[in-house]
């Protein structure tokens, strides 16, 4: 991915979003009962945790130990048993699906041989376990494919706000 992403005001968060799709899908899981930062600095602690965030072996990890893992302080999200379970369940369909590459779910052909449209990646996104209402239709707003997040101006200001403090504590 060619774009920076400033979701988590953590520039080593911020990189994992930018760099891994499949940091980016677990992200928009959980985004849900936390802020947005919060949520996507998940997979980052994940990727700390287990030497890298690697959708087969998340998908493979034992359950119990993976709620363990995203359940240590810092935890992964407000419910990380629960979080733990929806994340390794979407790695088992990003695997069975698509062969562990997250990128098909947004540039996979249609079953008409055309490029995929918004209304064909929003099926697939709904198609994903832990998939609500709300989620896909962001997860369609900020796809790898897309050059920038749709956000609201109260997560643009915040992201703003990170990005100077960064700078800030970087000069100093």
């Amino acid at each position: 991915m060619a774009h920076d992403l400033w979701l988590t005001g953590d520039p080593e968060a911020d990189q994992l979003l930018s760099s891994d799709p499949f940091a980016l899908l677990v992200g928009m899981l959980l985004d849900q009962q936390v802020q947005m930062e919060t949520a996507f600095a998940g997979p980052a602690k994940i990727a700390a945790r287990m030497g890298g965030l690697d959708v087969r072996r998340i998908a493979d990890a034992d359950p119990e130990e993976f709620s363990a893992l995203a359940s240590t302080p810092p935890s992964i999200h407000r419910y990380p048993g629960s979080m733990a379970g929806r994340v390794q369940a979407v790695a088992r369909a990003v695997v069975d699906d698509y062969d562990g590459d997250v990128t098909r779910i947004w540039t996979d052909p249609a079953p008409s041989g055309d490029a995929p449209d918004g209304a064909l990646v929003l099926r697939r996104l709904k198609a994903l376990p832990g998939s609500g209402t709300r989620r896909p239709g962001s997860s369609s707003r900020c796809s790898p494919s897309r050059s920038k997040c749709s956000r609201t101006a109260g997560a643009r200001r915040r992201a703003r706000t990170a990005r100077r403090g960064h700078a800030a504590r970087s000069r100093t």
